[in-house]
């Protein structure tokens, strides 16, 4: 029987010493199984979008190859088939959130990659997505992958000359407000770890351990804070169907009640700037040969600004009225 402190050296361990193949992903990885508010309705009467979505360097690792994008879906409303002219343009950019201009061409210096090299697609007609990672088998596969080193990332997709005969529907991200997003960013074999957040406080309370005894809240990254995608299988550690889904940087103990739940209240004040944070609780399991099983991990991320923006035209040229937001927001990609 393994004891608690080579458990928890082996849990910590982990993050670090072991690659794990990159699944496929959203960006940014915060939002990953949540819906956003804002929805693209595309109509047949535009025959020219662009849409340019920058992101902060905490979404991805450096290192992180792209081999193919699409669109994120609607979780209700279908999209019709349409074709266009597409190019996709990828760079890696030191410009800032605030630094987005409403002339898109400003956005993107010469240095920019073409990783989808411009050519007439059909995209096909697409059912309502299933769920927010759901891709729906359709993949602009692009002609050179490319590799984020940083600081921050761009990806253009430019379609011109669309033509369609019915509407293309899709679902992003908008963070007024709290700037509060959350989710369950990976499932795990123990306990529920819930995650709220005020304004004021960053509140996590579990449940579904065992009473009475202590837990341990970890918090730390996910993969954009380390060259090892997560979530990391750990049965082989004796932990089966467990997995580890951030690198720890610190952890908290908190005594569950009788019921098996155990909760803490962390202070801390809405920044300015987004941070991007995620939580897990490693808890006793005696059904268990380690003893011990994580719970599902919850990533958020707090505060509005920094973190994702985009730029949609119709025309190439400008802007949208009202972009970029001065605020979280985007219609997140999928990449893989």
């Amino acid at each position: 029987m393994r004891t608690l402190s080579t458990t928890l050296f082996t849990a910590l361990a982990l993050a670090t010493a072991v690659t794990a193949q990159a699944p496929t992903r959203t960006l940014p990885l915060a939002a990953f199984q949540t819906w956003g508010n804002v929805t693209y309705n595309t109509n047949p009467t535009v025959t020219h979008f662009t849409l340019q979505n920058w992101y902060s360097a905490e979404h991805l690792p450096i290192g992180t190859v792209i081999n193919a994008i699409t669109f994120r879906g609607h979780p209700n409303l279908p999209s019709d088939a349409y074709t266009s002219n597409l190019e996709i343009k990828i760079e890696n950019t030191s410009l800032g959130f605030g630094a987005l201009s409403t002339q898109l061409a400003n956005n993107l210096s010469p240095n920019a990659v073409v990783a989808f090299t411009r050519k007439s697609v059909t995209t096909p007609a697409l059912p309502a997505s299933t769920s927010p990672n759901d891709a729906r088998n359709f993949w602009f596969v692009l002609d050179t992958p490319f590799v984020f080193t940083g600081p921050n990332l761009i990806i253009q997709i430019d379609e011109a000359q669309r033509v369609s005969t019915g509407w293309q529907r899709r679902k992003g991200l908008d963070m007024p407000g709290l700037g509060v997003h959350r989710q369950v960013d990976h499932a795990s074999c123990g306990g529920n770890l819930q995650a709220q957040y005020n304004g004021a406080s960053y509140d996590l309370t579990v449940t579904g351990a065992p009473a009475n005894l202590p837990v341990w809240f970890m918090f730390g990254f996910d993969t954009a804070a380390s060259l090892n995608p997560h979530p990391l299988d750990l049965t082989s550690f004796g932990m089966p169907g467990c997995a580890l889904g951030l690198e720890p940087f610190t952890l908290v103990a908190q005594p569950t009640n009788t019921n098996g739940t155990a909760s803490m209240q962390v202070p801390f004040a809405l920044p300015v700037q987004s941070l991007m944070i995620s939580a897990q609780v490693l808890h006793f399991d005696l059904n268990s040969p380690a003893i011990f099983a994580t719970t599902n991990t919850r990533s958020s991320v707090l505060g509005q600004l920094n973190s994702w923006s985009q730029v949609p035209s119709f025309n190439g040229v400008n802007a949208l009225a009202g972009y970029p937001k001065p605020f979280n927001s985007s219609a997140t990609l999928l990449i893989r």
